[in-house]
């Protein structure tokens, strides 16, 4: 969460303030008038960081003893001194409730994500076998070029000079390709923050699918992307939406393990004016009835060793950035899961 504080916040806070002021020092000092100060310190609840609550218990505070001193005389001693005792003890009561809520969501928001790095250690282990097998071809790549360029060293001389750049230049691209595979699951399996920025839709499930389709083309499977052009950029976080197309391409692909027929298909789209839709589609035997009505609720699965996050923690992340997660039937068999992410101009 952003410790950034909105200024539409604060200004909201100056006018609440100065007119419960200026209702304050408009009634005699026997009438509670410092009282609605809480009001002030309800608004801290849209306050990024619980300092910034007490910050207004504090400004609410003053301004209760500023109208003790400041507000026309009139009412019993006691009543009026009782008065502002209760209004601060409302005003504080109040601030250490709210602190309490929002400490207890913080620590919800981190198990969260601990929850989610931990299904990413999970991806990765599925991943593991994939991945030797698809480095293994840009390393080899890599010592053939490297042995043709010896070759023609040893051969031509001065000669074959080009032919050797030619073969070097493609090992350092082969050597690249190996390096971006290490740094895509090396940042999937860090603990991302949860900063977010706008990020081009199209890209994000491309590297998350070169990720989670890593050698499946071997196993007779069939992938189809069917990307949209021109897409306004999202605002999300990348390596959390990206778990989210990962996760749902490595159920895809476990779903359809048994079947003969294995093709998935990849789209994205305009959801509307204000969000992108990105749905994931297989020929897999699709959702038993009893799973599909719960199927978002934690520790329900349809695999045998499976814990049944997965689709829990994706529809979490999805409804933390304001989006929408649906599943429904393939026509075609098998099932469609989708989830739209909000674009720049709905953030605006």
């Amino acid at each position: 969460m952003t410790s950034t504080v909105p200024i539409k916040l604060v200004v909201l806070g100056v006018l609440l303030a100065g007119l419960i002021l200026t209702f304050d020092l408009s009634l005699p000092l026997g009438v509670a008038g410092g009282v609605p100060y809480v009001a002030l310190v309800l608004l801290g609840t849209w306050f990024p960081r619980i300092w910034h609550l007490f910050f207004l218990a504090v400004a609410g505070s003053v301004l209760t003893l500023v109208g003790l001193f400041l507000s026309p005389e009139g009412g019993i001693p006691w009543v009026v001194l009782t008065n502002r005792i209760l209004a601060l003890f409302a005003i504080w009561i109040t601030a250490f409730l709210i602190a309490i809520r929002k400490k207890a969501e913080n620590q919800l928001r981190e198990r969260e994500e601990e929850l989610r790095r931990v299904s990413r250690l999970g991806d990765m282990g599925q991943m593991a076998s994939a991945l030797a097998h698809e480095l293994g071809q840009p390393l080899t790549a890599i010592g053939n070029y490297i042995q043709a360029a010896s070759r023609h060293l040893e051969r031509s001389g001065e000669d074959g000079l080009d032919k050797v750049q030619g073969n070097l230049e493609k090992a350092v691209a082969q050597s690249n390709r190996a390096g971006q595979i290490i740094r895509s699951l090396r940042e999937f399996i860090e603990k991302g923050e949860t900063k977010r920025a706008a990020l081009n839709a199209n890209d994000l499930i491309e590297e998350a699918a070169s990720m989670a389709l890593l050698g499946v083309a071997a196993d007779g499977y069939r992938v189809t992307r069917m990307l949209g052009y021109g897409l306004p950029p999202v605002i999300a976080n990348k390596v959390q939406i990206q778990q989210v197309v990962v996760n749902l391409l490595r159920n895809s692909v476990e779903a359809m393990a048994g079947t003969t027929r294995r093709e998935i298909t990849i789209t994205s789209s305009l959801d509307g004016d204000t969000a992108v839709k990105i749905a994931v589609s297989d020929t897999g035997p699709g959702l038993p009835d009893e799973v599909s009505s719960q199927l978002f609720k934690p520790f329900v699965t349809t695999k045998p060793d499976g814990m049944g996050v997965g689709l829990s923690i994706c529809r979490a992340i999805i409804d933390d950035h304001g989006g929408r997660f649906e599943a429904a039937p393939n026509p075609g068999g098998g099932t469609i899961f989708s989830f739209t992410v909000p674009t720049a101009s709905k953030r605006g």
